[in-house]
């Protein structure tokens, strides 16, 4: 057994406050947001509770008609979540960062394996924590599911290429649970590196090989069979499942523009660019070591199946008519592992044999760079600010605990979408036996009730009715206590 030196523990735990900052400061200061991330910790306390799917939202009291039709695989380490660390915000986003560094450090192993070097996944790494695109809220650092459904891919593109080039059947295994994970996470959007991995086939004239080997269709019918039964199972238990999974989350989004989510044929592109900054040029200029003679043929083959891949993602993405942030989200991983390569590479051409003074000027100027990107990345996700009113009652009610208000039995009233308001009342309900919360959509006022709201919708309609007394105020939210009717 290998003796582990000092400098290694040294190593460990800088890289670990290096994570931590972009990853877990203040992951619970920003409250759990309307709508997306909401709907993924509705969907997480239902299968927690009941031990079942949840089909529609108006499962819970006042809480408007939404079916969904989120596939549940990613939901399952939320309910995980939820188990180990509470019904709160770290058990709903912890699990999204732990999926994120664990795939990571599977690609550590993969790498040493097969390429010799983990030094590009760590470069990777560290290129994705300092890409404020990337570390920021509906990604890595909330409950949603984009970025898990990134690294699925990212691992899926891997294992095929390493399945193609070592011909070894656990490989095509790993590529149809990589893709099955994407798949009942996202949906058919799984399915659009496929045109980009069939070219590369088609380029390294695989195809024949592939399409003769047995292990290959088992891998097909297992990825069809495990989406196709669920989609069965989901119709069965609830019809028009299917019909309203098609026109509403994948078709209806993509032949025309929902909930005014749109943008040009560049949006994705520009989005990048913003999102990874000075990260994304090594990528672009990872082409160029296709003419190196020095670079071994298995990264050059590595590089093409990568641009292949996110071609086939990025250009399908540009064409659809609803275009949101998030849907770029596997773009960031593949082009963060084309920059790290192209890094990596020339570091070992071109720096290595360079004068030592030369080599220490070099790194400074790297290090500067990388400590802006790096600074940038946290500033932007310190102590993030609800970008809604619908999402502030999580600062709220931290405000009344923190200063110990005698109050604990009230409503929320919120007649928008409420599902972040009404998260909270479970969440504090469950936090301390004194809370009596209630959520309700439109509730008739009597004298002595208490309330809590944050939307002008509301507050205004209670102002020109209603006498009242306000115990608590926040950022333009209010807790009324009604005295009377005007």
């Amino acid at each position: 057994m290998k003796r582990i030196k000092g400098y290694h523990i040294l190593a460990g735990l800088a890289l670990i406050l290096v994570l931590y900052f972009p990853l877990f400061l203040h992951l619970d200061s920003l409250p759990v947001t309307v709508w997306d991330e909401s709907l993924f910790a509705l969907r997480a306390l239902h299968l927690f509770e009941e031990g079942s799917y949840l089909y529609n939202f108006n499962f819970y009291t006042d809480l408007p008609n939404h079916p969904n039709t989120k596939l549940p695989f990613t939901t399952f380490f939320q309910v995980l979540g939820y188990k180990l660390f509470g019904v709160n915000e770290l058990g709903l986003r912890l699990p999204i960062i732990f999926i994120f560094l664990g795939l990571t450090t599977w690609m550590v192993f993969h790498f040493k394996k097969h390429y010799l070097s983990w030094v590009p996944v760590l470069i990777f790494l560290f290129i994705l924590i300092a890409s404020p695109g990337f570390v920021r809220p509906h990604m890595l650092r909330t409950g949603d599911q984009d970025v898990p459904f990134a690294m699925y891919l990212l691992c899926a593109t891997l294992l095929f290429f390493q399945y193609l080039h070592s011909t070894k059947g656990k490989y095509v295994w790993g590529f149809a649970l990589a893709c099955i994970a994407a798949l009942m996470t996202k949906n058919l959007l799984a399915g659009i590196i496929a045109p980009g991995l069939l070219v590369y086939v088609i380029y390294q004239k695989k195809w024949r090989w592939l399409f003769r080997r047995p292990e290959w269709y088992g891998a097909l019918f297992l990825i069809i069979g495990v989406y196709a039964g669920s989609l069965v199972y989901f119709e069965w238990q609830h019809p028009g499942f299917i019909d309203r999974m098609w026109n509403y989350e994948l078709m209806g989004r993509y032949q025309k523009t929902i909930e005014g989510h749109q943008g040009g044929p560049l949006y994705y592109l520009n989005r990048l660019i913003r999102g990874m900054g000075v990260f994304f040029w090594p990528a672009i200029f990872s082409p160029l070591l296709l003419s190196v003679p020095d670079v071994p043929n298995r990264w050059k083959s590595l590089i093409r199946i990568l641009w292949m891949s996110m071609l086939s993602y990025g250009l399908i993405i540009s064409f659809s008519a609803t275009k949101t942030s998030w849907y770029v989200a596997p773009l960031y991983p593949g082009f963060a592992l084309l920059s790290a390569v192209s890094l990596w590479h020339l570091y070992q051409w071109y720096f290595v044999n360079r004068p030592r003074s030369w080599q220490v000027s070099v790194s400074l100027i790297c290090i500067f760079i990388y400590s802006w990107n790096y600074g940038h990345t946290i500033a932007s996700n310190y102590k993030p600010k609800p970008s809604t009113k619908g999402s502030k009652y999580g600062l709220f009610l931290k405000q009344l605990d923190r200063s110990n208000a005698p109050y604990r039995e009230f409503t929320i009233l919120d007649n928008n979408f409420g599902t972040s308001a009404y998260f909270y009342t479970q969440m504090y309900n469950r936090l301390d036996p004194t809370y009596q919360l209630t959520y309700k959509r439109y509730i008739h006022l009597q004298p002595g009730q208490k309330l809590m709201s944050c939307l002008n919708d509301v507050l205004k309609p209670i102002d020109q009715k209603y006498e009242y007394k306000v115990l608590e105020e926040y950022s333009g939210c209010q807790l009324l206590e009604i005295t009377a009717e005007k």
